[in-house]
C-alpha cells in the first residue's frame, strides 16, 4: 500500500482526474479536495509540469484557469506576484479572464504593472488585456507603473494606447504620480 500520510505537498498524479471535484480518501481517516486549492498550490510552487498536466485534464466546464485560492488570489495573480512569465504564459494558454479582480480588487494588468513585470505586462498585452476602462478609476495600470518609477511598463503601455493624460478618482495623472 502507499503511504499517504504527508502533507498535500506530495500530490501524486494519479489523484487528478478530468471530475471538477474529486475526492481522496485514505482509510476514512483523511480527506483532500484536489481542484482549486491544488491548482493554486502548485502555481505558487512554482511546478510548470504538473500545472500544464491538470489545466490539460481538466473538465473545460470547470474553468481551471480561473481558479482562485482561499484568499480570492487568481492563478494569474499568484504567477505574477511570484514574478514568473513563464507560469503567466501557461496559464493563458487556458483562456483565463484577464479582467478577474482579485481581493483587493486589482486586475492582472494592474498587478504586473504595479509590480513593474515587464515580460508579463508584455504577455497580457499581447492577449488584448488593456482596455480604457482604467479612465477615472483609483489608479490604473499607467498611473501604478508610473508611481513605482517601472519606466519599461510605462513604455509598453504607452506603446500599446494607455492615454497619459487619464486622471485618477483624485485628478492626478502618470506625470503627476511619477
Amino acid at each position: 500500500t502507499k503511504d499517504y500520510s504527508t502533507t498535500y505537498d506530495a500530490v501524486l498524479s494519479d489523484w487528478f482526474t478530468t471530475k471538477k471535484k474529486q475526492l481522496f480518501t485514505d482509510s476514512g481517516i483523511k480527506i483532500i479536495f484536489v481542484g482549486s486549492p491544488i491548482l493554486a498550490r502548485l502555481v505558487m510552487g512554482g511546478l510548470m509540469e504538473e500545472v500544464r498536466e491538470v489545466l490539460e485534464r481538466s473538465d473545460p466546464s470547470w474553468e481551471a484557469a480561473d481558479t482562485v485560492d482561499s484568499n480570492g488570489q487568481s492563478l494569474l495573480h499568484l504567477a505574477i506576484v511570484q514574478g514568473r512569465p513563464d507560469i503567466v504564459q501557461l496559464i493563458l494558454e487556458f483562456g483565463p479572464d484577464l479582467e478577474a479582480q482579485s481581493r483587493s480588487s486589482c486586475s492582472p494588468m494592474e498587478a504586473a504593472s504595479e509590480a513593474g513585470e515587464a515580460l508579463i505586462v508584455e504577455l497580457l498585452l499581447a492577449r488584448k488585456a488593456f482596455c480604457e476602462r482604467y479612465e477615472n478609476s483609483s489608479f490604473g495600470p499607467i498611473h501604478l507603473a508610473a508611481q513605482n518609477g517601472h519606466v519599461e511598463v510605462l513604455r509598453l503601455l504607452i506603446l500599446k494606447g494607455a492615454n497619459v493624460d487619464a486622471l485618477t478618482k483624485d485628478g492626478y495623472t502618470a506625470l503627476h504620480l511619477a
